[in-house]
């Protein structure tokens, strides 16, 4: 994409309509897939824990600290092998995929949460 609003669409909808997929064709999914969701309900968990409780800044910092130290570690990896004029962009297009597809993933689970009875070439309910 273009412009990173634009990415940021595109992932939350890959994520989103994940759910589906994981519904109707579950084998189909990977442990990979569901690294995103569980590091944003990591990233809020800690966040909503860092304004109740002391301990929380610490796990906050955890999360979000070990988060930037693989992305700077893949945008090094991936700039070495691209190209290095790459490297002051890549930081921010893998949080910008990984955050908006989490988040796409969580809502698509939020959204389609009564629907893991539906079974392909069934015809919705009006």
């Amino acid at each position: 994409r273009s412009t990173p609003s634009g990415l940021f669409t595109q992932y939350f909808q890959y994520g989103f309509y994940k759910i589906r997929v994981l519904q109707k064709h579950p084998r189909q999914m990977s442990i990979r897939q569901f690294v995103p969701p569980l590091f944003v309900l990591s990233l809020l968990a800690a966040f909503l824990l860092a304004i109740t409780a002391t301990w929380g800044c610490i796990a906050l910092a955890a999360v979000a600290g070990s988060y930037i130290l693989a992305n700077l570690t893949a945008s090094i990896i991936t700039s070495a092998k691209k190209g290095w004029r790459h490297l002051s962009r890549l930081p921010v297009v893998f949080a910008i995929i990984h955050i908006s597809y989490g988040s796409g993933f969580l809502a698509g689970l939020f959204k389609f949460w009564n629907r893991w009875g539906d079974k392909i070439g069934k015809v919705p309910q009006l």
